[in-house]
């Protein structure tokens, strides 16, 4: 909607804490698979989880392609200065 909602800095925080998490999400799912073929990843790091999550984990797959391709198809081009729109 164009209107800023946190300081910039609450943004970038968010940004290098992803790793926070990632890097032993990562470490945790390559000892887990081991030698498993890569078609089957997914199914081996989500065995033993509810249903619901599976379902869940394939949604947020989903959701990241569909804002993606919304992204590409209404962001801006050329420079827009220090303030880009909220597409961005």
């Amino acid at each position: 909607m164009g209107r800023r909602v946190a300081p910039e800095a609450f943004f970038w925080i968010l940004h290098v804490g992803i790793f926070v998490v990632w890097f032993p999400a990562v470490l945790t799912a390559r000892s887990v698979v081991d030698n498993v073929n890569r078609r089957d990843f997914w199914k081996v790091v989500l065995r033993g989880s509810p249903e619901w999550m599976r379902y869940m984990v394939y949604g947020f797959f989903g959701y990241a392609f569909v804002n993606f391709l919304l992204f590409m198809t209404n962001a801006p081009t050329g420079n827009n200065g220090p303030n880009p729109p909220a597409a961005v």
